[in-house]
C-alpha cells in the first residue's frame, strides 16, 4: 500500500504554515515545540491543543471496530476530544500518532532536495501502515453533530419517517435512521429535492446503501462518495442504472474539504513525481441517487444470471471506453482485491493498466464466484489449492496469484468437467481461458519473422480472411483490434445455449479446514496471507466474512 500511496503525498509542510492553516497558533508558544515527539513528547504538543487528550495505546489493539480486518489496529498514540483517557477506539479518536525509533523505518525523506516519500522498502512499509490506520479511521467514523465530524446536511429521521423506511427496507425496529436531501437537478434553481431516509450515517469514504424516498414512497440506491473534481463526462452508457438525483456537497468550513491538491504546487511540497506530471487530483464530496437497487453478485439465482450480469457489465465498460477512454481499472466482487487482477498486472506491478486487463478480470470474477458458490468436480483439497495458488496473494511476495499466468496457459486442474450439472458454464469459462491465454503465448522469433513476410506479400488474401487466421501471431493482432466485441461475442454465444440449469442458486461451498490460511479471505492489494494472524474459519462462519462484500461497483468511476 505504501508504494501505491507514494505519488499522493506532499510535504513537509512548515510547522508555522500548518498551524496558521489548520490550528489556532497561541502567541505565547514557540512552534518549534510542536516538532518534539511518547509521554514526554506529548507535553510539547499539549499547550497547542488543551481541548485534546493524548492516550498511549501502543499496547492496546482496537478490538471493538476491527473484527473484519485481517491486520491489527494498534496505534502508538490516540488523540481524543471527548475526554477518553484510555484504550484505542478508531470510531472516536481524532488523530493518531505513530513513532518510529529507527531512521530506516521513516516513511519520509529528511533531505529537503528529494521527494518527500522515502524510497526504501521499510519506508514504504511504514507509509502503508499509517495509510491502513487512516483508512480504518475513515471507515469507522461518521459525520453527525454528536459524532466524529460535523455535517449539518444529515439529520436524525423523525419517528414517523424512520418507521416507514424500516418497513420498506425490511430493517429491525431498533435500526437508527437518518435523513438527508438530494436535488433532482442542481443546475435548476427550483429543482425538486428528494428526501431520503438511510440506515447509516455518511462518513469520510464511499458509503452505498438502499434508501427510502419519502417523496415517491419507494426504495432507491443512495451513494455518498468523493468524486474527482474534473470536467463532467456524461457518456451514453448501456446497462447502467439511471441517476435520478445528484449534487456536490461543499462543506461550509473550507478545511473540511480535501486539501492536498491545494498545496501541490507549494515550494515546500516535494512530491514523489514532478508537479508537471499531475497525480494529485482535487476531490469533492458528491451524493447521488439511482433508480435501481441491485443485488450482490454472490446472490445469483442461477449460473446463467451470473454470466449474463458480467456480460451486461462488459457492454457498459465498452461504451464508457469507446466514448471517453475511461477504464474502470478495479473490476471485482468486492473492491480492489488481488483475486481478480489480470495475470499481466500481477506479474508486472508497474505495468500500465490497459483495456485487455479489464476484460481479463471478467473471467476471474466469474471463475472465483462460481468456485466459491457452486459445486465443482474438484476435490476439496484441489479446490482449495486452486483458490490459493491462482487467486490469493502469494505469502512470500505479497502480490496476488503467483501461478495465475502459468495456469492460464497450461489450464492445470481443467482437464475435464469443472462445475456440477453446468456444462454451459464450463464452456464459457474454457473459451475465455483459451482466449486470454493467447496474450501470454510465447511466439518464436523465426516464426514471427516468416509470418511478417507472408503478411506483406499476401496482404490482399489476408484481408479477405485466409489461412493466416489460425496463426498465433494473427490471433494476437486481431485480439488487440476488437477486444470488447470479441469477448462479448464469446459471452453471448454461450448465453444463448438452452442447456443452462434453471435454479442452480448460489450456495457457499465448504472449505478445506486447515491451520493454514485458505482461499476464503478477500485480501486487498496491500495484504497477503502471511499478514493474516487468524486461523481458517469454520465453513459456517465463512458467510460472515463474505457477507461484507458488495456487488460490482459503479461501472464508470475511474479514469486512466
Amino acid at each position: 500500500m505504501g508504494k501505491e500511496m507514494r505519488d499522493h503525498i506532499i510535504g513537509p509542510m512548515p510547522v508555522e504554515e500548518f498551524l496558521d492553516e489548520f490550528l489556532l497558533n497561541p502567541s505565547n508558544h514557540d512552534p518549534s515545540d510542536f516538532t518534539s515527539a511518547s509521554n514526554a513528547e506529548i507535553n510539547g504538543i499539549q499547550p497547542f491543543t488543551p481541548q485534546l487528550s493524548f492516550v498511549n495505546t501502543s499496547n492496546h489493539a482496537n478490538t471493538k471496530n476491527c473484527s473484519l480486518f485481517t491486520f491489527n489496529i494498534k496505534l502508538d498514540v490516540c488523540v481524543y476530544t471527548d475526554g477518553t483517557s484510555h484504550g484505542c477506539d478508531i470510531s472516536k479518536f481524532k488523530l493518531n500518532i505513530e513513532f518510529k525509533w529507527n531512521d530506516a523505518d521513516n516513511a519520509f525523506s529528511k533531505d529537503v532536495d528529494k521527494p518527500i516519500v522515502s524510497q526504501t522498502e521499510k519506508g514504504f512499509d511504514t507509509l502503508g501502515q499509517i495509510t491502513s490506520y487512516t483508512s480504518a479511521q475513515l471507515g469507522a467514523q461518521y459525520q453527525l453533530p454528536e459524532m466524529c465530524g460535523v455535517d449539518t446536511s444529515v439529520l436524525h429521521a423523525s419517528t414517523e419517517d424512520a418507521t416507514l423506511a424500516r418497513t420498506a427496507l425490511n430493517l429491525p425496529a431498533a435500526t437508527p435512521m437518518f435523513k438527508l436531501a438530494v436535488p433532482e437537478d442542481p443546475a435548476v434553481e427550483d429543482s425538486i429535492w428528494l428526501t431520503l431516509i438511510i440506515p447509516q450515517p455518511v462518513g469520510c469514504w464511499t458509503r452505498t446503501c438502499p434508501a427510502f424516498d419519502i417523496l415517491n414512497q419507494k426504495v432507491v440506491m443512495f451513494k455518498d462518495f468523493w468524486r474527482m473534481s474534473i470536467k463532467d463526462v456524461l457518456p451514453e452508457v448501456r446497462n447502467v442504472a439511471k441517476c435520478i438525483a445528484f449534487h456536490d456537497v461543499i462543506h461550509p468550513i473550507p478545511q473540511k474539504n480535501t486539501q492536498t491538491a491545494k498545496f501541490a504546487s507549494a515550494k515546500w511540497s516535494h512530491p514523489n513525481k514532478p508537479i508537471k506530471i499531475k497525480v494529485i487530483t482535487l476531490h469533492t464530496l458528491h451524493r447521488l441517487v439511482l433508480d435501481v437497487v441491485g443485488e450482490k453478485l454472490t446472490d445469483f439465482a442461477s449460473s446463467h444470471q451470473l454470466v449474463w450480469s458480467i456480460c451486461d457489465a462488459l457492454i457498459a465498460y465498452q461504451d464508457a471506453y469507446e466514448t471517453t477512454k475511461i477504464l474502470h481499472q478495479d473490476l471485482s466482487v468486492g473492491n480492489g482485491t488481488w483475486q481478480f487482477m489480470s495475470a499481466h498486472l500481477v506479474k508486472n506491478s508497474t505495468a500500465i493498466h490497459v483495456v485487455e486487463d479489464d476484460l481479463e478480470w471478467s473471467l476471474y470474477i466469474i471463475l472465483w464466484t462460481a468456485f466459491m458458490y457452486k459445486e465443482s468436480y474438484m476435490s476439496i483439497v484441489d479446490w482449495t489449492q486452486f483458490i490459493m495458488q491462482v487467486f490469493d496473494a502469494d505469502p512470500l511476495v505479497g502480490s496476488g496469484g503467483s501461478t495465475k499466468l502459468d495456469w492460464l496457459v497450461t489450464r492445470t486442474y481443467f482437464l475435464q468437467d469443472i462445475f456440477v450439472s453446468s456444462k454451459p458454464l464450463d464452456n464459457v469459462v474454457l473459451e475465455l481461458v483459451q482466449f486470454f491465454s493467447h496474450r501470454y503465448s510465447t511466439i518464436p522469433l523465426d516464426e514471427q519473422e516468416s509470418l511478417a513476410h507472408l503478411w506483406l506479400s499476401l496482404k490482399d488474401a489476408l484481408d479477405e480472411g485466409g489461412f493466416m487466421q489460425e496463426s498465433p501471431v494473427y490471433k494476437k493482432e486481431m485480439q488487440v483490434l476488437h477486444l470488447h466485441d470479441h469477448v462479448i461475442k464469446i459471452y453471448n454465444k454461450h448465453l444463448e445455449s438452452s442447456d443452462w440449469p434453471d435454479q442452480d442458486t448460489a450456495a457457499l461451498q465448504k472449505l478445506h479446514l486447515s491451520k493454514k490460511a485458505s482461499g476464503c479471505h478477500m485480501y486487498t492489494k496491500s495484504l497477503c496471507i502471511s499478514q493474516d494472524p487468524t486461523p481458517v474459519l469454520d465453513p459456517e462462519d465463512s458467510d460472515d466474512i463474505l457477507s461484507s462484500m458488495v456487488s460490482l461497483d459503479d461501472l464508470v468511476s475511474l479514469t486512466q
